[in-house]
């Protein structure tokens, strides 16, 4: 999951937006782009609202005999969607 928050909040730098104004195109709490930073895990749901509001793609694969615990295991791969 380490990753997968990585490439999102690079992408959200990379925008140039406030935290707010990511949020607020989201359709999410003023908040929950910090809450995100400090390490609260987000729901799927909201990554896909992120991902949406910053206008990238995000692929996850999530092998079948990775155990879910090591973050390591996750691959994820974000593209800018033209």
């Amino acid at each position: 999951m380490e990753k997968i928050l990585n490439y999102i909040l690079s992408a959200a730098d990379d925008a140039g937006l406030s935290s707010r104004e990511i949020c607020r195109r989201a359709g999410l709490a003023p908040y929950t782009l910090q809450n995100i930073r400090k390490g609260r895990d987000p729901r799927l749901s909201t990554l896909q609202k992120l991902v949406n509001a910053l206008e990238v793609e995000l692929t996850v694969r999530i092998e079948p005999d990775a155990p879910a615990i090591l973050p390591e295991t996750a691959t994820a791969q974000l593209e800018r969607v033209d």
